[in-house]
């Protein structure tokens, strides 16, 4: 028996908490007597504690992990015990801790799944095998109740911008993907101008089947329906587009891509550019009467295809001759 120092009762060692620096190992109050003690004096011991954890953060720290490491059991029964009996209280400082420390919580999860990706993986994975059953019936049931949100998602997914880093090591060199200026967007060079432009989500899945073999079409990339329509092999799977009248189709398309780099995608007659005009990369000097200059892009200048048009116009330079032997005629026009 011992008494207490309060209520000047004598009680049992089993009423009073433990104390280390006593003498007995037990404190001096009882245990009822300590509960109203703490009820009267809350907000003075919530500020002595306060002070205390600021001046030994450390020491408190430590204390609390290694505490939680021996008693990790017991611990986790408590907080479960508690949720299930202050549910409603719990879910609600939950989502006020939530809305108000949004960024900081992005950052430490986005931290914890750097740091345990293989690990994260293999419980997602083996979640997945003993739920199965479960996942696929409640993903069903869901996508029966929610079609229309599904299809609106997937439409919305498709015409979005495609990200940079699930996509960047399934295109090829012809690609070119580089990571854009908002560091999360995928950039691609157009296959007929060369210009880089943001692909969407359709646009790149559709190239890598093609990369695949997975489709018998290319599914090139370009920036514009211009490109698209003026490149020589859009929609061409054995042959070549046929010639025609002011287009660059007999341009090799690296010459071409260099061409209207170096003049920035302008034509150098009118001055537009390339989204107000389809723009054609001309040979200053005919391919057909001097080859070794075919492929040399100084040999080449960015053209709009009315001033293409109107260039082999001149004297000397009509489709059938294939050639422009005055360099200085496109001046002249």
């Amino acid at each position: 028996m011992k008494r207490c120092t309060k209520c000047k009762k004598e009680k049992n060692y089993s009423d009073f908490s433990k104390n280390k620096n006593t003498e007995d190992g037990l404190s001096y109050r009882c245990k009822l007597c300590d509960k109203e003690y703490r009820i009267v004096n809350k907000n003075k011991i919530s500020i002595c504690n306060k002070v205390y954890r600021e001046g030994n953060r450390e020491k408190t720290l430590k204390y609390s992990k290694n505490y939680y490491r021996n008693n990790k059991i017991k611990m986790n029964e408590q907080t479960k015990q508690y949720r299930i009996n202050n549910k409603e209280k719990t879910s609600e400082y939950n989502k006020t801790y939530r809305k108000n420390n949004k960024k900081k919580l992005a950052k430490y999860i986005k931290q914890y799944q750097k740091d345990n990706k293989e690990e994260l993986a293999d419980y997602i994975k083996q979640y997945y095998l003993n739920n199965k059953k479960h996942l696929d019936k409640k993903s069903k049931l869901y996508g029966e109740n929610n079609k229309e949100k599904i299809s609106s998602n997937k439409n919305q997914y498709r015409k979005s911008n495609a990200k940079y880093y699930p996509y960047k090591d399934k295109l090829t060199i012809e690609e070119s993907p580089r990571l854009a200026k908002d560091n999360k967007s995928l950039e691609v060079k157009c296959r007929y101008c060369g210009k880089y432009f943001m692909p969407t989500n359709s646009q790149v899945i559709h190239r890598i089947s093609a990369i695949n073999g997975i489709t018998t079409s290319e599914n090139l990339l370009y920036c514009s329906a211009g490109c698209k329509e003026y490149c020589p092999i859009y929609g061409q799977i054995l042959y070549p587009k046929g010639f025609k009248p002011a287009s660059s189709r007999e341009v090799n398309p690296l010459v071409r891509q260099m061409c209207f780099e170096r003049d920035n995608w302008r034509c150098q007659i009118c001055g537009a550019t390339q989204e107000e005009a389809p723009l054609h990369c001309h040979h200053i000097e005919g391919y057909a009467q001097n080859p070794r200059l075919g492929n040399d892009v100084t040999n080449t200048i960015t053209l709009c295809k009315t001033c293409h048009k109107d260039v082999h116009k001149l004297p000397g330079c009509w489709y059938y001759e294939l050639r422009c032997n005055n360099k200085g005629a496109i001046n002249e026009n």
